[in-house]
């Protein structure tokens, strides 16, 4: 028999099993109505609140219990350009194998500037402190010309 389902609101990073868990329901249950969230949690992006379908009654209660345990408080990274796995690896002395398991990747492949990661535990960028950030001199145009540019695919 189908069960009903409704949607509560939650927060970056918060795992299906912890909602589960709080629901009261099992994870595979949890797990086919919210097929979206491939990695078994809610996407990293920060400030956002994502959807999850619990069984209707369970709603209230699973969100009083994941705000009390703090389940949607993840440390999250965004990544600035020319930064790969490799650097963030070598920047939080955090091997990089865990910085994949820890974002549901298999592989490391290229990152876009921009792109919202999930910090592993214990991993911090200690050393990036006081790293000034050096920005490129503006481009001069000379009053007779425009400037004019071009996007690259």
């Amino acid at each position: 028999p189908e069960v009903p389902f409704e949607t509560i609101l939650v927060g970056p990073g918060t795992a299906l099993a912890d909602v589960a868990k709080a629901s009261g329901v099992s994870v595979d249950e949890i797990r086919t109505r919210n097929l979206r969230y491939s990695a078994d949690r809610t996407p990293p992006d920060p400030g956002k609140r994502f959807p999850v379908a619990v069984p209707v009654g369970k709603g209230a209660t699973a969100l009083a219990q994941l705000d009390a345990k703090g389940a949607s408080r993840r440390e999250t990274h965004r990544v600035r350009f020319g930064e790969d796995f490799s650097t963030l690896a070598a920047d939080t002395q955090t091997p990089t194998k865990q910085w994949l398991r820890e974002n549901g990747l298999e592989s490391a492949g290229s990152l876009e500037p921009g792109t919202w990661l999930f910090v592993p535990k214990g991993a911090k960028f200690e050393h990036r402190k006081g790293t000034p950030f050096v920005a490129p001199r503006p481009l001069e145009v000379p009053k007779d010309h425009r400037m004019v540019l071009y996007e690259a695919r």
